[in-house]
């Protein structure tokens, strides 16, 4: 939605620019100047946001290793049922999950390890 909103502001800027010129025939050349540099540092600010926000969702959909630390005796047997099975000693143990997350935000296992003594 930034993109939109900056892309809205460079059109008024623009727009504002030419209004300016065309009110004031004395001086256009200096006028010219001064808007054209305006609207170009508008437009590389512009930029550099829209290429902030694309390198930032990139980097969110690039897999990392979450940890997911042990939990209570009480939780993991509430999350297995009440039987002490794989998923209660998963649990209890805790692990590294190499995730990834889609463009809504939800949360993708690639893989899944044991969490690494030190």
């Amino acid at each position: 939605m930034d993109g939109v909103n900056n892309v809205k502001l460079l059109a008024y800027a623009v727009a504002t620019a030419v209004a300016l010129l065309a009110a004031s025939p004395s001086g256009a050349d200096t006028s010219a100047r001064a808007a054209g540099k305006a609207v170009g540092e508008f437009g590389a600010g512009v930029g550099e946001a829209v290429g902030e926000g694309l390198t930032k969702g990139l980097s969110q959909m690039q897999p990392q290793w979450i940890t997911v630390q042990p939990r209570s005796k009480e939780e993991c047997l509430t999350e297995s049922g009440g039987v002490v099975n794989p998923v209660f000693v998963r649990c209890r143990n805790g692990r590294q999950e190499f995730v990834r997350f889609d463009a809504s935000g939800n949360k993708i296992v690639l893989s899944e390890r044991s969490i690494p003594l030190r």
